[in-house]
C-alpha cells in the first residue's frame, strides 16, 4: 500500500517454508555483498537518552527529521515530502511502532550524499494513536490537526499537506480490499485488523 502511495520501501518477499512463512527484506545499504552506504538511524541522529513530553513537539519528532533532510540532503530535499507521507501513512494504518530506530538515513560512499532510506518495518500495530516519535504540536497523538500542525517544517504549505492527507486517507480507507488484493488476507485476519487500524479524525 505504501508503494502505491509513492513511498519508497525496502523490497520484501514472503518465503513459504514447512515451519511457516518467513519475511525476507532486501538490504538497501549493500550491493553484491559489499557495503555501498553508511546507515544512520534516526535514533543515532537525535541522540536523546531521555525524552521529555515537550521534546515530542519539537526535537524528538518527524519535523526534526524533515529539517535534517531539508538542510543536509541537497538534491534529495523532496525526501522531506516523502517523510511527511510516511508519517501520515503510519498514522492512518496504526503503525505506532514508528520509533527512532525505524527511520534512517543513508550516506552514499561514491556520491557523498545523504538521503532518507527506503521505508521499512511498516505494519499495523494498534489503534492507540500514540506514535513512537512526535507528529506535531500535540506530540505523538495521531489526529488530522496534529498531522497538519507542523507541515511547514517539511517545506509544505497547509493546503499541500491537507491534499496529501486527503488523498492518503481516501486510499487507506479501502484497506480491506487492498490487503486481500496484495496478500490474500482471509476474513478472520481482516476482522482482527479492523480492531487495530484506527479512524483518524
Amino acid at each position: 500500500m505504501a508503494k502505491e502511495l509513492g513511498i519508497r520501501c525496502a523490497n520484501t518477499q514472503v518465503h513459504e517454508t514447512d515451519n511457516g512463512d518467513v519475511l525476507l527484506v532486501e538490504r538497501f545499504d549493500v550491493s553484491n555483498g559489499l557495503p555501498t552506504h553508511h546507515f544512520l538511524s534516526a535514533n543515532s541522529l537525535l541522540q536523546k537518552p531521555k525524552v521529555a513530553i515537550s521534546d515530542l513537539a519539537t526535537y524528538y519528532s518527524y519535523g526534526e527529521l524533515a529539517e535534517f533532510i531539508r538542510h543536509h540532503t541537497g538534491e534529495y530535499a523532496d525526501d522531506a515530502t516523502e517523510l511527511y507521507k510516511r508519517m501520515v501513512f503510519n498514522a492512518l494504518i496504526g503503525n505506532t511502532d514508528d520509533h527512532s530506530r525505524n527511520h534512517a538515513f543513508l550516506y552514499h560512499f561514491a556520491n557523498k550524499t545523504w538521503r532518507l532510506s527506503p521505508a521499512y518495518d511498516i505494519t499495523p500495530i494498534n489503534n492507540s494513536k500514540q506514535h513512537g516519535i512526535g507528529l506535531g504540536d500535540d506530540g505523538r497523538y495521531a489526529s488530522i490537526a496534529n498531522l497538519l500542525s507542523q507541515a511547514k517544517r517539511f517545506g509544505l504549505t497547509r493546503a499541500k499537506a491537507t491534499k496529501i492527507i486527503s488523498q492518503m486517507k481516501d486510499y487507506t480507507q479501502q484497506w480491506p480490499s487492498h490487503f486481500k488484493r496484495f496478500a490474500d488476507i482471509n476474513d478472520i485476519d481482516i476482522k482482527r485488523l479492523a480492531s487495530v487500524i484506527p479512524d483518524i479524525e
